[in-house]
Parts: structure tokens; sequence; C-alpha cells
């Protein structure tokens, strides 16, 4: 038979797993299903200018890299995207990466990346 404390443990560590397996799996696929659209389909190898027209004014230009912000209620969203120091400024590459924010704890998640070949 089993005592109050080992029903206590087991329930401890249920909890636990079902807290790491949220932090771990099902908040940075649901920050990558819920992405702002256009960021789901970065334009790249095309030049700075049409960047800007399709994703607008970035949060941060600062050549060779541009930085986009989207707020959410439990976080935000960071789009990076690096260009080519050429005359031509081409983008060459981006990172996505997602913040949530609960409280006090915060955890950053890389959601996506690519690069030209």
């Amino acid at each position: 038979m089993k005592t109050g404390w080992q029903y206590f443990t087991g329930i401890i560590i249920l909890l636990l797993l079902v807290v790491s397996s949220m932090l771990f799996y099902f908040i940075p696929k649901a920050a990558g299903i819920i992405l702002p659209f256009k960021w789901d389909h970065i334009p790249l190898a095309q030049t700075r200018n049409i960047v800007f027209q399709y994703l607008g004014k970035p949060a941060t230009a600062a050549f060779p890299n541009d930085i986009w912000k989207a707020e959410r209620e439990n976080g935000e969203y960071i789009l990076n995207i690096h260009y080519k120091t050429n005359p031509d400024t081409i983008a060459e590459s981006y990172t996505l990466d997602f913040i949530y924010k609960l409280g006090f704890f915060s955890k950053k998640y890389h959601l996506k990346s690519e690069g030209i070949k």
C-alpha cells in the first residue's frame, strides 16, 4: 500500500514533466504556427528595398543587419535579416526567434533560419 508521500512525489514528478514538455516542446511549436504571415515567407536573394516594401519599416535599421519586432501578449518575435555588403545589398540570410515571457520567466526560442546558397 502506498503512503501519502509516495502519492505526493508522483504528483510532483508528473507536474514537472508537464511543465517541461510545455516549455521545451509545445510553446516553440505554437510560436512557429502563429507567426506573422509575411515572416513565414522571407524574400531572400532580393534587394534591401524590396525587403522593406514586403516587410515594412524595421525596428532597427543598421546595415548590414535589419531587425523587425512583433509584440504578442506573451512574448515577442524577432526577425533579423543579414545583407551582403556589396553594392547590391542582397538579403543573404535571416534568423527568426521568439522570446516567451511569463511573469518572471523568460526564454528565447530559435524558430527558423535560412540563407541563400
